[in-house]
């Protein structure tokens, strides 16, 4: 079934605001979140990047902010205020002891987690595509 232009601009739009929400190219096309709009499928999709740089740009600009998002994220998670509360009970339910402590091995977790996301999904978007002078580094081909 083909898009019409009006279709495929709304699939776009849709596409790229769950992608600067954090979402994976891959989890929005597949379908794990319904969405009011009908999406492409992948060969598709990529068709229409190829076909207009006004739409590959857009999606370079939502990866981009994808990349805000995660950070805003990784920053929250690691100074936000949290405690974790350990409570102890008898055999009758009575409350022995209470410990009270800032989990930050759990914290450090979603940082590491993030981050690594973060960074996968970076490199896939930048694979094929020269770095810039400075860096001297040129990916390899990615299709997916």
């Amino acid at each position: 079934m083909r898009f019409s232009e009006g279709e495929r601009n709304k699939a776009v739009e849709a596409i790229f605001e769950r992608i600067i929400d954090g979402e994976s190219l891959h989890s929005i096309l597949r379908g794990k979140k319904p969405s009011k709009v009908r999406l492409p499928g992948w060969v598709t999709f990529f068709e229409w990047l190829d076909a207009s740089e006004t739409i590959s740009n857009k999606y370079a600009r939502s990866c981009q902010l994808r990349e805000e998002y995660f950070a805003d994220l990784m920053l929250e998670v690691a100074f936000g205020i949290g405690t974790m509360e350990t409570i102890t009970c008898n055999a009758k339910g009575k409350v022995i002891s209470r410990v009270v402590t800032d989990d930050v091995k759990r914290r450090r977790l979603q940082v590491d987690t993030i981050d690594r996301v973060r960074a996968r999904m970076a490199s896939k978007r930048t694979k094929g595509k020269e770095q810039p002078a400075d860096s001297g580094v040129v990916f390899d081909e990615y299709y997916e």
